[in-house]
């Protein structure tokens, strides 16, 4: 997934040229990202790669942990006004990782 940011203003910031809308377009591009990691429910993000020696479980809820950070910062930041597709993808993630199931599943923790 391409990267898409506005043109720089370098009256807004005279060094870098990134605006509050630079960096709600980068926080949006890695939160979409992840997307295709999460697992069943959206309570992990299995990214690819070598398992810590916690496990992929753990390194599954940290996943969730460390971006669920970045789009309650992107959230809060735009007063709510984001896609809802995001919001209702984290709100699910925490119904299925707390959630008693009648059956078990290994997302929930």
């Amino acid at each position: 997934m391409p990267l898409h940011l506005p043109p720089p203003d370098d009256r807004l910031s005279g060094h870098t040229g990134y605006t509050r809308a630079h960096w709600e377009a980068m926080a949006d591009h890695l939160l979409a990202s992840v997307a295709p990691y999460a697992t069943e429910g959206f309570s992990q993000y299995r990214l690819p790669g070598e398992p810590s020696i916690s496990g992929t479980v753990s390194d599954g809820l940290e996943g969730y942990a460390r971006t669920f950070l970045l789009a309650a910062f992107r959230i809060a930041g735009a007063q709510g006004d984001v896609a809802p597709e995001l919001i209702e993808r984290y709100a699910s993630g925490l119904i299925a990782g707390t959630d008693p199931p009648a059956t078990p599943s290994p997302g929930r923790r």
